[in-house]
């Protein structure tokens, strides 16, 4: 089974949002040992900036048109991040509160990644899933304080 972890929290392993992932994480283990992690942590991960190239990019791919070498290189980034999803069993996502939303940099990799035809199609009635992600778990924390003695929860993906 191949888990997408997704980590937003610019506090990295300081945030609540993150150890408890990571304790969820390793509870799956202790159960599944072939469970398959990928990591992408927004902080981390060099995202492109979704701007006039990468829209430009969007709009030549759907009408299959030729593209420039950065549309390009800003395209084949975005499919990447979008095959991580399409290869995911399941979604681990840790986030917490941030100006009451989601931190930039999760929401700029929702941008990304939610591409018509690759994560959703829309036939202009309807948006249909094209994900074939059978579990999701959102962790989504706001200003508190980890207590180690609930880090160990019983749940199995």
């Amino acid at each position: 089974m191949r888990v997408l972890d997704i980590q937003s929290s610019p506090r990295r392993e300081s945030s609540d949002s993150s150890k408890l992932t990571k304790a969820f994480l390793e509870s799956c283990l202790h159960y599944g040992s072939s469970i398959v992690v990928d990591t992408l942590n927004v902080r981390d991960e060099h995202l492109p900036e979704f701007d006039y190239g990468a829209i430009g990019a969007k709009y030549k791919a759907i009408k299959n048109e030729a593209m420039t070498e950065m549309e390009t290189k800003v395209w084949d980034q975005i499919q990447s991040l979008i095959q991580r999803f399409q290869k995911a069993d399941c979604i681990v996502l840790g986030t917490p509160m941030w100006n009451f939303g989601l931190p930039y940099k999760l929401k700029q990799l929702i941008d990304l990644v939610a591409q018509r035809n690759f994560l959703f199609s829309y036939d202009g009635k309807q948006y249909c899933p094209l994900l074939n992600v059978g579990k999701a778990v959102v962790v989504y924390t706001r200003g508190s304080r980890f207590l180690e003695r609930y880090s160990h929860p019983t749940f199995a993906i």
